[in-house]
């Protein structure tokens, strides 16, 4: 089971870190969540 993992399943979620749209979602969602937490305990 882990050598499929190895072999199979981590480098296509590899690729799918690296992609810049994703990169950047990500990233965005990073910056605003700090945000809408503290928003949050004082609403």
């Amino acid at each position: 089971m882990i050598t499929f993992l190895e072999n199979r399943v981590i480098p296509v979620l590899i690729r799918v870190g690296e992609n810049k749209i994703l990169v950047a979602v990500r990233n965005g969602i990073a910056l605003t969540l700090p945000f809408t937490i503290t928003g949050s305990l004082f609403l």
